[in-house]
Order: C-alpha cells, then sequence, then structure tokens
C-alpha cells in the first residue's frame, strides 16, 4: 500500500480529536460544528436536492396491480 503523508496527517488529526472526546460521535461533531462557524472561512453549502421520484405500479381503483403490456408481441 502506498503511504500518502497527506492521508497520515489527516488520520493523525481524526485520532487526536476523537482522543479528545473519548469517541463520543456527538461531542465531536459539536466540536467541529463549531470550529467551522468560528474559523472565519466562507462557508458554501450545497443546495437542497429534491428526492428522486420512484416508479411504482399503477394500481386500479379497486386497489389490484394493473399490468400494461408494452411492445409488439
Amino acid at each position: 500500500m502506498i503511504e500518502d503523508p497527506i492521508v497520515e496527517e489527516v488520520r493523525r488529526n481524526r485520532r487526536a480529536i476523537a482522543a479528545q472526546f473519548n469517541n463520543d460521535l456527538d461531542a465531536i461533531v459539536a466540536y467541529l460544528r463549531k470550529r467551522e462557524r468560528t474559523s472565519g472561512h466562507k462557508l458554501i453549502r450545497p443546495p437542497k436536492r429534491r428526492a428522486a421520484r420512484r416508479s411504482v405500479p399503477a394500481r386500479s381503483a379497486a386497489g389490484k396491480t394493473r399490468v400494461v403490456a408494452t411492445g409488439n408481441r
């Protein structure tokens, strides 16, 4: 496996922050969010995405699934 110094630095920082908060994920997230807000950097949030439409089988008024044939047989 290739060793990447940047990846190692990120992992070292992640381990240090996790140890600082005794691996409590809620505390880690709260700390990182506070640090993000107070960093002075401009934060850009991606636009909210709409949920993708799912196709569902068509149902008749009686609640039965209709079979729709397509193409030539």
